[in-house]
């Protein structure tokens, strides 16, 4: 069909219109993706920001009481002293192991006549520090809590007196992470990067269960890589793409986490 100049002028200015849609869609397209990008960063550093410095700080108060008992580790009677350390500073118990493998504790009704401090991982680990410690968690043997153990060398005038630990309960601490608000289908975990392990997640099964049984695809290196490079991590989880955000919890061995469910996080941008 032979096409009248009219008609060419048309369906070339038609063309020029369709081309310019195109090309302004696929622009505003790619800037919307920018921008939500930068969103999610810009909330998830805010977020993670504010909670590894409470944390850090929960932490630093615990630490600063375990310590101010060490003044009083040489009286005569230390138990009154323990026992105020440990109400001052919420602890489940808090201890002196001696040299001579005594164990004085603030709650004395806990002592076992086969408990050597000496042998303990607390004891050791602090001991061969030669400063303050805080344990990877676990399970007490006694109270079957889930605890981590403050611990410090306690020295005299050149003489070592002993090691001073101090049993803190995480059950509000992790309660507290998963239950901070980051936003819809997404959450916050806390790991603990001297073992690979998660100190606090939704799913309560994967508690002091190592990080590649919530994914193969994250490992330790990976998250200490994205923490160096601040970026934002994705992975599939269960199936379903996310997005992952990590940072260093100040004065501990916690990683803080978040993960957001991309296709919540970018919406808007699928939208248009």
């Amino acid at each position: 069909m032979k096409l009248s100049l009219k008609q060419k002028l048309i369906g070339a200015s038609l063309s020029a219109v369709v081309v310019m849609a195109t090309a302004l869609t696929w622009l505003a397209a790619n800037q919307l993706f920018d921008q939500t990008r930068s969103g999610v960063y810009a909330r998830a550093e805010s977020l993670s920001a504010a909670a590894t410095e409470g944390i850090s700080d929960w932490v630093s108060i615990r630490t600063d009481i375990a310590s101010a008992f060490n003044d009083y580790s040489t009286e005569e009677n230390v138990i009154p002293f323990l026992q105020q350390a440990r109400k001052a500073g919420g602890f489940d118990d808090i201890f002196l192991g001696t040299p001579t493998g005594d164990m004085l504790r603030s709650h004395p009704e806990r002592n076992r006549a086969d408990y050597d401090p000496r042998t303990r991982p607390w004891y050791r680990d602090a001991q061969n520090a030669g400063k303050q410690i805080i344990t990877t968690a676990y399970q007490d043997a006694i109270t079957n809590s889930l605890l981590i153990t403050i611990a410090e060398p306690v020295n005299k005038n050149g003489k070592f007196i002993g090691i001073v630990g101090a049993d803190v309960l995480i059950d509000q601490l992790i309660n507290d992470v998963i239950n901070l608000n980051v936003g819809d289908n997404a959450y916050a975990m806390l790991i603990n990067k001297q073992d690979g392990t998660f100190l606090a997640h939704p799913n309560k099964s994967l508690l002091l269960k190592p990080i590649n049984s919530y994914s193969k695809e994250i490992s330790m290196p990976a998250i200490e890589s994205a923490i160096q490079d601040n970026l934002i991590e994705p992975a599939t989880i269960q199936g379903k793409a996310k997005l992952l955000y990590f940072k260093n919890v100040p004065g501990t061995n916690w990683i803080m986490g978040l993960e957001m469910d991309q296709a919540t996080e970018e919406a808007s941008h699928a939208s248009l």
